[in-house]
């Protein structure tokens, strides 16, 4: 899709050793940020389309559509015009590396959502069975306690 040209080492005198920060970034041209741009546009009219598929009657497939073309444009803004395309694999591992420990913290939560119905449901305060068998007043900014458990206002 691009015709980037490779990296070039800066010019060095003869007989030095090579410098290990000469790493210069690649001419990409400016085509390809146009053909990248305009597949990012078409995927945006596909996107607005996929939020107008019926829902009724493609059930969960216009959600994994939705997903997938989202997917396809954030890969390509990383890979352009991020340069991550064309960057050394030192840092290709550690983009990599930032999306395995986001899909590990998706996992984490929605393992959390998963699960919650698995644990017991709280009644809550005012339905706990030791505070409804001893009638303890529910203490309110304002309001005195009388000894008969009610409350009365000051």
């Amino acid at each position: 899709m691009s015709h980037a040209t490779p990296a070039i080492q800066k010019p060095r005198r003869p007989g030095s050793p090579p410098d290990p920060h000469a790493w210069e970034e690649p001419h990409v041209p400016v085509r390809t940020y146009i053909i990248i741009f305009a597949a990012l546009m078409v995927l945006m009219l596909l996107t607005v389309a996929a939020a107008f598929l019926p829902h009724h009657a493609m059930g969960n497939w216009s959600i994994i559509i939705a997903l997938f073309i989202a997917t396809v444009k954030a890969l390509l803004v990383i890979l352009y015009f991020m340069h991550v395309k064309y960057a050394s694999p030192l840092v290709k591992i550690f983009v990599i590396a930032g999306f395995v420990w986001f899909f590990i913290a998706l996992g984490l939560t929605f393992t959390d959502y998963l699960t919650r119905p698995w644990l017991p449901q709280s009644a809550g305060w005012q339905d706990h069975p030791l505070r409804a068998k001893t009638a303890i007043p529910d203490p309110v900014p304002g309001e005195h306690v009388t000894q008969g458990g009610g409350s009365a206002a000051h």
